[in-house]
């Protein structure tokens, strides 16, 4: 995530000093001060209930500063920006960031061209995310316990990871973004992938949509150490 200082306002005073004739006013220079637009709007979570306290990020496109606001306890913000610029308005509910509107993808996000003194209205309702679960066994049809269990996104290559229980099962329900997803099993040094896949290639393509979880079970091809 870039950070990036806020931008300075100066204004300089000239005193002038005549001997003959009137004296002439101090005259300010405002040729720094910088004019500013507006971005407001509301954050709904993936529920439709207000995102309180929810971070706000204004990405100017071309220089890549940001501007950053909190949304209030019924998920409205308001954005003070460099006028005259295009933005980028992105947020973060839960362990993802996703931009405006309704994408985790930032080259799908619709810019914001904010005129001197003018309001843009920015609103957006957040993703809910996907997730999948399922249950593991060695060779022989035991439960595999505490094999590592990790979860890949094909497109962003993004991962999620957790270990199987005593029981076999694995869960990373409402942990995932929407997309396509490979999974893999890891014991003893060898790695599986579903469904019983030796490599990438051959593993099977797990397309997770908003909302869903998809249960993925398999088998080892060899009985992992107890």
């Amino acid at each position: 995530m870039r950070t990036f200082a806020p931008a300075a306002t100066l204004a300089a005073t000239v005193a002038l000093t005549i001997t003959a004739g009137p004296a002439l006013a101090a005259t300010p220079d405002h040729s720094s001060v910088t004019v500013t637009g507006t971005i407001t709007g509301r954050i709904l979570g993936p529920d439709g209930t207000p995102a309180a306290n929810t971070d706000i990020y204004a990405t100017n496109i071309s220089t890549a500063a940001q501007h950053t606001a909190r949304t209030s306890a019924n998920g409205t913000y308001r954005l003070r920006v460099q006028a005259d610029q295009t933005f980028i308005v992105s947020y973060a509910v839960g362990r993802y960031f996703e931009y405006v509107p309704h994408t985790f993808r930032s080259d799908e996000a619709t810019e914001y061209f904010v005129p001197a003194r003018r309001t843009i209205r920015v609103d957006d309702r957040a993703i809910a995310l996907a997730g999948i679960t399922g249950r593991l066994t060695g060779a022989a049809g035991a439960p595999a316990a505490g094999v590592t269990v990790r979860v890949t996104n094909v497109d962003t290559a993004n991962e999620a990871e957790t270990t199987t229980l005593q029981d076999g099962t694995y869960d990373l329900s409402g942990q995932l973004p929407p997309g396509v997803y490979k999974v893999s099993f890891t014991a003893d040094g060898r790695t599986q992938y579903a469904h019983q896949a030796a490599d990438w290639n051959s593993a099977a393509d797990i397309t997770l949509t908003s909302g869903t979880t998809s249960v993925v079970d398999d088998q080892l091809l060899w009985d992992p150490a107890s």
